[in-house]
């Protein structure tokens, strides 16, 4: 299959791309085609050189690839087909210009496609498709299977992505349930003894009562000092002892 290059050319301020194909003999001969024709408003022109294309003929090294050879500044030479592909899919678009004084072209100079800012997104979906149409870099099988290999490896993504948002709204339920739930006080046992009037101890199987556990402001409460509670204790006892006497006399 012939390969089909996008040549770039400004006249009088006005933006062309053509299509170019690649003859028998080796030389790259003009077509008719202008894909991005109803487009070139929206393209603001070219960069500096970036690298060239030549023709399979007329390339010195072997190749593994029966195409033109793309020779990148800032990478390795790859097939034309192979350097737009993978282009295309970062959404950059390359375009190529011929040189000024020739006959037979057999190489041109490679350039990125600078666009307009104000593109809209419309534009530029319709821009990819009639680049991708006019140049054949995929054949209606391949672009078959590399569509469903995009919608494959799309779709692995949107679920992982799924996957994560659902356990962050889990979390996020889990901390709103905790939050709303009635707070749940540690409680401790204590066992109660009561005193009679004569102030003896009188055990009894009194049913356990659940306290709430103190706040911990109770912390910072002033406590009685421990002489007083003493003075206190002794004064209890001999007034439970001056009762028991009296009851006895």
């Amino acid at each position: 299959m012939p390969a089909h290059i996008p040549v770039y050319s400004d006249e009088n301020n006005l933006h062309y791309i053509s299509v170019f194909v690649e003859e028998s003999d080796g030389t790259f001969k003009r077509t008719q085609s202008e894909p991005l024709r109803l487009l070139r408003d929206n393209i603001d022109g070219i960069s500096i050189s970036q690298g060239n294309v030549i023709s399979t003929k007329f390339d010195k090294n072997s190749r593994r690839w029966k195409t033109p050879t793309v020779s990148f500044h800032y990478g390795r030479p790859q097939s034309i087909y192979q350097f737009l592909r993978e282009k295309i899919a970062a959404n950059r678009y390359y375009v190529f210009t011929k040189p000024n004084l020739s006959g037979r072209i057999i190489q041109f100079s490679l350039h990125e496609l600078r666009l307009k800012p104000s593109i809209s997104q419309q534009k530029l979906k319709l821009l990819k498709e009639k680049y991708v149409e006019a140049l054949e870099l995929w054949t209606a099988e391949q672009y078959k299977i590399h569509q469903q290999q995009k919608k494959a490896a799309g779709g692995g993504i949107k679920a992982r992505q799924q996957r994560l948002l659902e356990k962050k709204k889990q979390a996020l339920q889990k901390l709103k349930d905790s939050h709303h739930r009635p707070g749940t006080v540690q409680q401790r046992a204590e066992d109660f003894i009561r005193y009679d009037n004569l102030s003896i101890a009188i055990p009894e199987n009194l049913p356990v009562r659940q306290n709430p556990k103190k706040s911990p402001l109770s912390i910072f409460r002033p406590r009685k000092s421990k002489k007083l509670t003493e003075s206190v204790e002794r004064e209890r006892d001999n007034q439970a002892y001056q009762r028991f006497i009296i009851k006895l006399e």
